[in-house]
């Protein structure tokens, strides 16, 4: 495997273990959220997210524009935002790279190759392992 490849790895894996511990994950979201793409990805799309359009034309829009919870006026959207900004700017302010490549677990996205195959076939599989 390349430098190259093991960092993009990292990043990824890094970017999983952020969405799995966003504020009101559940496994259903998650799995959601991790279909789309690459975690990356994902956790770009959602720093940068704004408002649901008033009728969400697509299940992801309908998932962020949806409450947290019952006793939630704060769309998941805002949370989740909210959540990876702070994040990263705790991380800037600490100048600590807090990679999961630092610590002694591995993480496995739904989709990798590495992936359980008889896992990933259940339609309830979870999103990040």
């Amino acid at each position: 495997m390349t430098h190259a490849r093991s960092q993009s790895d990292a990043r990824e894996r890094d970017a999983a273990t952020i969405l799995a511990s966003l504020p009101s994950m559940t496994p259903r979201r998650l799995r959601t959220l991790v279909r789309l793409g690459r975690p990356s990805d994902i956790l770009v799309a959602l720093e940068s997210w704004r408002t649901t359009p008033s009728i969400p034309t697509n299940p992801v829009d309908a998932l962020l524009g949806s409450a947290a919870t019952r006793e939630s006026s704060r769309s998941l959207g805002e949370i989740w935002r909210d959540a990876i900004v702070t994040r990263r700017d705790s991380r800037s302010r600490d100048h600590s790279p807090a990679s999961s490549s630092d610590t002694s677990f591995d993480v496995c996205v739904l989709g990798d190759a590495q992936y359980p195959r008889q896992l990933a076939q259940d339609p309830e599989a979870p999103g990040v392992l």
